[in-house]
């Protein structure tokens, strides 16, 4: 698989509120054939500190193409509400939690099981360290299909799929190779359940490289 991605974004900040929106495209190739296209565009609006924590608000639009199976194609919608507090007096530990609300269209009219709703939460605790960066993810997702999946699976049944990972992530500052390069390592895992075993999955990665900043 490879993968091409660009993103745009913008800030602005003030002693009391930020807004930060920005665009984004990712493209997926498998082989030498194209998989997966996304177009997306969010935006996030974050309050000033309230009894030491930072409340924020946000919503994001993706155009979804696949282009191998068409009538997969969707737009999905997402709104989120969410809070970022500091841990141990605010010595270098912060807890940030948020919440989410999604909604996937169907664009072709004939997919199997239609438009899907569901909700999703994230728990993630970051730590700075003498040297780099530390931060552990929590992230469940829900998803439940608008109608019957398939006559010839469960009875027509509407597909329920249940998704929870872990993401670990280190980062540290390279200055000797220069300004904005950072060494990085994650470790990541996914169990994916469902009332359809077609879609019960795990996967595991892990990675370690170089990023440049510019």
């Amino acid at each position: 698989v490879v993968q091409f991605a660009g993103r745009y974004s913008r800030s602005r900040a003030t002693n009391d509120d930020s807004l930060e929106w920005g665009a984004g495209i990712n493209h997926l190739l498998f082989g030498s054939e194209s998989l997966f296209t996304g177009a997306d565009f969010g935006a996030r609006y974050q309050l000033g500190n309230i009894v030491n924590c930072r409340s924020y608000v946000g919503g994001a639009l993706q155009h979804q193409v696949w282009h191998q199976q068409r009538r997969l194609d969707g737009l999905e919608a997402k709104a989120t509400l969410g809070t970022s507090c500091p841990l141990l007096g605010g010595r270098g530990q912060r807890l940030n939690v948020e919440g989410s609300l999604l909604h996937n269209e169907e664009i072709t009219g004939n997919r199997l099981g239609g438009n899907r709703d569901g909700w999703q939460a994230i728990v993630e605790w970051e730590v700075v360290l003498p040297r780099g960066s530390f931060s552990a993810q929590l992230n469940h997702t829900r998803l439940l299909d608008g109608i019957g999946f398939s006559p010839l699976l469960e009875s027509n049944a509407r597909r329920n799929v249940r998704r929870s990972s872990v993401l670990i992530q280190y980062h540290q500052e390279l200055t000797w190779l220069g300004g904005g390069t950072q060494f990085l390592m994650s470790f990541f895992h996914q169990n994916q359940r469902s009332n359809f075993s077609l879609f019960q999955t795990q996967d595991t990665s892990a990675e370690i490289g170089l990023r440049w900043r510019f």
